[in-house]
């Protein structure tokens, strides 16, 4: 992790906003409840949220290949639902069931019911910080994530910790936001193209190529 955090950024880089995603999942019931937690340390809200949840769902694509492919697919779905009604849709995902075999049992990654902080008694929690530094090759923008993951049950709680972000975040913003989220997830699965494509480190690449393309102005609606 040590060696990762080099390669995109230096030390002296600041922690603009910081996320903390806490999970609570019962592997007897096979479900399980969630919260966010924002530190936002400059009060800059929702167009500084955006880039956080959107550089954590890059994050989880590329560290987890078991479920790369349909989290690339069910995110990205819903994306490109969200730029044509421009917000409106919201991001509710669909039923997502983890089949473990050799008797590992079955696991929700989708439905989570979101709570409050102060209803959960012992969450792991997952803590996501948006970094901002100096451009380096492996973050043109000089923005990055760096996450702390709780040990335990990563298979269940890192899939689920990019849906509950974008899902929680999509509640909570108004359509405006909303929209600017989509584009960007939207993009950021345009740029790899396809989930094999996602490889470790380019969760900063394809979020810098997201903005350059939104920004263009030249998008044309999927």
């Amino acid at each position: 992790m040590g060696l990762f955090r080099k390669l995109l950024g230096g030390s002296s880089d600041v922690d603009v906003i910081r996320l903390d995603v806490l999970m609570e999942y019962s592997v007897s019931l096979g479900m399980g409840r969630a919260a966010l937690q924002w530190t936002d340390p400059m009060g800059g809200g929702a167009p500084i949220q955006t880039p956080l949840v959107a550089l954590l769902y890059g994050r989880t694509l590329v560290n987890h290949k078991e479920t790369r492919q349909e989290l690339f697919g069910r995110v990205g779905d819903l994306a490109m639902q969200n730029v044509r009604s421009e917000g409106a849709t919201g991001f509710e995902f669909s039923q997502w069931v983890l089949h473990v075999g050799l008797g590992g049992g079955d696991h929700t990654l989708w439905p989570w019911q979101i709570a409050t902080p102060e209803q959960l008694t012992s969450p792991k929690i997952y803590s996501a910080f948006l970094k901002q530094g100096k451009p380096t090759s492996n973050a043109p923008l000089g923005r990055w994530l760096h996450l702390d993951m709780a040990m335990g049950l990563e298979r269940v709680l890192a899939p689920s910790s990019a849906l509950i972000a974008i899902a929680g975040f999509s509640r909570t913003c108004d359509q405006e936001a909303r929209y600017v989220l989509a584009l960007y997830l939207w993009q950021m699965n345009v740029y790899w193209s396809s989930p094999d494509r996602a490889s470790i480190g380019s969760d900063a690449l394809a979020y810098a190529a997201a903005h350059s393309a939104i920004r263009s102005g030249q998008l044309r609606v999927p």
